[in-house]
């Protein structure tokens, strides 16, 4: 069995590679029985009004920039270039170009290879399939500023969590928010779809002496009537399918990797639950998230490892009906990170959300953002505010 998964992983490796020496090499070896080689080409952007709160109470506080004054900006957030298709009936491929305030680069690119029904293999800088929020398509996010990460924006950042609470359970993977790593992930469906599973294997962040690994298993009570999530080729679920399908999803994980510095091995278990189901005219969406990680971070006054955890609940309520060219729906989410001697962060999230068919969306929102514990008395002694208000305007596209 070793061998046949050393095969397996051998061979879809040199699929990549003759993919990246020569598209028009694969495009003659197809198989005889494969259907025409297709491609799907988008563009993806987000665009950001905010005013962000003052934060500091001194023209100097300490941190990277000044937050004496609050802040009124207009950014694009991201725009993303992407390509996905087929090459065979059982080899898809997927790839996207990022660009953002800061560089641009390779979001996502990988080759997905089904070579028995059920078992899949996709190869890449892809999601780590742990909490349901990394492999969520970010396009579909119910609230755009995402749970976790409490920055202004790109450009004129708050006081960041990353500087403040270690350890924080959404930064597990080291590209995309917190979502994206290099790796390999064997995966598929059973029991037509009632149960799915991910087993990943990825780059250690530090020393990569070692490997990440991640293990997700998915059911859904498709005897009751709901239908599973189909993962699409780059392995994205969404946060809403807009009422057109009746969703039940309960989502097991655990992830481990090594901390070579320290010598300590983080190992995390997190559960979450998706429900969306239509009524009438009206679309009532319900999640829960819970994450705890075990040595997440070392304390060097204590000399050992220490520990983290982070929740969140979000809903949203979609009047299923055109108003002008879209449809209206009001979107809430609590979430919250608590890391062991670095403190609390939490957020409240509000979101009116207008759809515009299934490839734009306008948002208008605030988020109340507030720091507890040691990093409270952080920012005291900094002096600095321990609570921010943000609102925002928000448009996206997606085609």
């Amino acid at each position: 069995m070793k061998f046949r998964k050393l095969q397996v992983l051998g061979l879809a490796g040199a699929l990549v590679l003759g993919t990246a020496v020569s598209g028009k090499a694969m495009e003659a070896e197809k198989a005889p029985e494969a259907k025409k080689p297709s491609i799907h080409l988008g563009l993806n952007a987000k665009f950001f009004f905010k005013h962000i709160g003052k934060m500091g109470k001194t023209t100097k506080i300490g941190f990277s920039n000044d937050y004496d004054h609050a802040q009124n900006v207009f950014y694009a957030d991201e725009i993303k270039v992407e390509a996905e298709g087929e090459i065979t009936k059982n080899i898809g491929f997927f790839g996207e170009l990022e660009a953002s305030a800061e560089e641009t680069e390779i979001g996502e690119a990988g080759i997905n290879w089904e070579f028995y029904p059920g078992i899949q293999v996709r190869l890449g800088k892809q999601r780590v399939p742990f909490m349901r929020y990394q492999i969520t398509d970010e396009y579909t996010d119910l609230i755009p500023t995402i749970p976790g990460r409490y920055v202004g924006s790109l450009e004129t950042p708050n006081i960041d969590p990353y500087e403040i609470i270690e350890g924080n359970p959404y930064t597990v993977a080291p590209y995309g928010d917190g979502r994206v790593d290099a790796g390999a992930v064997i995966h598929g469906a059973l029991a037509d779809g009632m149960v799915r599973y991910n087993i990943g294997i990825f780059n250690e962040k530090e020393a990569y002496k070692g490997f990440e690994y991640t293990a997700r298993i998915d059911f859904t009570p498709t005897m009751l009537g709901f239908k599973p999530e189909e993962a699409e080729v780059n392995g994205h679920v969404k946060d809403t399918y807009l009422g057109k399908k009746k969703v039940l999803n309960i989502g097991l994980a655990y992830d481990q990797e090594k901390d070579e510095a320290n010598d300590i091995t983080r190992k995390g278990y997190t559960f979450d639950i998706f429900y969306e189901q239509k009524f009438n005219i009206w679309v009532p969406n319900f999640q829960f998230a819970y994450v705890n990680l075990k040595d997440s971070h070392y304390s060097t006054k204590s000399n050992k490892g220490l520990d983290s955890k982070a929740w969140y609940v979000q809903g949203q309520l979609l009047y299923d009906e055109v108003i002008g060219v879209g449809k209206p729906a009001l979107a809430l989410r609590y979430d919250s990170i608590d890391s062991d001697e670095s403190g609390k962060v939490s957020k409240i999230g509000i979101a009116l959300n207008y759809y515009i068919g299934e490839k734009a969306k306008a948002s208008a929102g605030v988020d109340f953002i507030s720091y507890d514990d040691e990093a409270k008395t952080k920012l005291t002694n900094a002096n600095c505010e321990d609570s921010l208000t943000n609102f925002y305007l928000y448009f996206q596209v997606k085609f």
